[in-house]
């Protein structure tokens, strides 16, 4: 059972130093997930996976924002000496169940994603001339909800996650194929139909369920994540498409900072 011990960052910690290991020898996939990669050693288990997760989000972007996607030999080239499990491509799809990841069969690897409609820009505030982070996310047509929250324990990050449910017209299958169906074309108990039903099953844990999603994003700099740095809203344009947009605060630097702030004020008690 996983206790509370402190992920130390350096090569004495040797769940640190054989993470950023995987990272340097390219042995993680960008498809990773922190939760998969947790259960892959002992050595990573000796800490909450919430600890885990943050170290884990730390080294991917140190490591760079596009990590170099492994070939198949490289997802099979854990030696025998390594503390990670050998033959394991470190990629899984999961289902997200009452919030937690679920894992499930290997299909998000199958899943090629490129120049998304999301945008992250840097900008320096006229006001306060501090730093800030917007970012811009279209949504897939017919999402209705949307969450938005950076991932980790500390006072600042470089990942954030988009949460939101499926779009309830992708799990009506027979609806999909209406007009198949009702030209006679395909019987509404037609193989096709019954294989995408099945396959739900691996999506959701009941007939009621609606599926839900994610994206991380790797955040082009640090931010804060106290409540009143982050400002989420949402956009509805006239054709449809809904946007996520987020205005997230860096670090002031000590050239931002005003004298007139650095002032102790005493007041009588």
């Amino acid at each position: 059972m996983a206790s509370h011990k402190i992920w130390k960052r350096d090569s004495t910690c040797k769940a640190h130093a054989l993470l950023e290991k995987m990272f340097l020898e390219n042995k993680i996939e960008p498809s990773a997930l922190p939760a998969f990669v947790y259960k892959q050693s002992p050595e990573f288990q000796k800490y909450s996976l919430n600890v885990f997760r943050t170290a884990f989000n730390e080294l991917k972007a140190k490591s760079g924002l596009a990590l170099k996607p492994c070939s198949h030999n490289a997802a099979l080239c854990f030696d025998e000496a390594s503390d990670v499990s050998p033959g394991v491509s470190l990629h899984k799809r999961v289902r997200l169940v009452e919030g937690k990841e679920e894992g499930m069969d290997d299909f998000d690897s199958l899943i090629v994603h490129g120049n998304q409609p999301v945008q992250m820009s840097v900008y320096q505030d006229p006001v306060t001339r501090c730093e800030k982070l917007v970012v811009v996310v279209a949504l897939i047509g017919g999402v209705d909800d949307a969450k938005f929250s950076l991932v980790g324990d500390g006072p600042g990050t470089r990942t954030a996650r988009i949460d939101y449910s499926w779009p309830v017209t992708s799990v009506d299958i027979e609806a999909i194929f209406q007009t198949e169906i009702q030209s006679g074309e395909i019987p509404s108990c037609h193989p096709l139909i019954e294989a995408l039903k099945k396959d739900l099953e691996k999506s959701r844990s009941s007939v009621e369920e609606i599926p839900r999603g994610f994206m991380e994003l790797t955040l082009p700099i640090s931010v804060q994540t106290v409540a009143n740095s982050i400002y989420v809203t949402g956009k509805k344009n006239k054709d449809g498409t809904k946007y996520l947009v987020v205005t997230l605060m860096g670090y002031q630097t000590a050239y931002t900072i005003k004298e007139k702030d650095r002032i102790v004020v005493f007041k009588d008690m």
